[in-house]
């Protein structure tokens, strides 16, 4: 997907901030490759980069360090956490918090191609909910419809 591509999903689900967040720095997305040994696919680069610039439902979590990026808890610190604290799967990378513990997430091993899956806090069990990022994306609107009840 393009970068006008994601932003048109996200606009017609999201407002605007009126002061958007800092995007995370070529530093910011080499020390978290490192961490996790992997490499991210670009619509998901494409997509952390851009919603900073939305009111997002839920906790995206931030890729970005330093600077204006708002008080979401960072990929790293989450990871760390659930695996201290948690029956964490070191492979999944938290990106998502829906708010109750659960996340969505890519998997380390799976780099480039990885699907999403969704990690249940409540017992520890992932399950795969998208092939691609791209198609994460895609379902974002009926994720939320779902989310309301509609």
């Amino acid at each position: 997907m393009t970068s006008q591509e994601i932003e048109k999903i996200l606009e017609l689900l999201f407002r605007k901030r009126p002061g958007p967040y800092d995007p995370p720095t070529q530093e910011d997305w080499k020390h978290l490759a490192q961490k996790f040994g992997t490499e991210f696919n670009d619509d998901f680069l494409r997509f952390m980069e851009l919603i900073g610039r939305f009111r997002f439902r839920g906790e995206i979590l931030n890729v970005a360090r330093h600077g204006n990026v708002g008080r979401n808890d960072s990929i790293e610190t989450s990871y760390d956490f659930e695996m201290e604290h948690g029956r964490w799967n070191e492979d999944m990378i938290p990106f998502y918090s829906i708010g109750n513990g659960d996340y969505f997430c890519l998997s380390a091993s799976g780099a480039k191609t990885s699907p999403v899956f969704y990690a249940y806090h409540e017992d520890g069990r992932v399950e795969r909910y998208s092939d691609t990022f791209e198609n994460w994306i895609t379902q974002l609107k009926t994720f939320f419809s779902h989310e309301r009840g509609n």
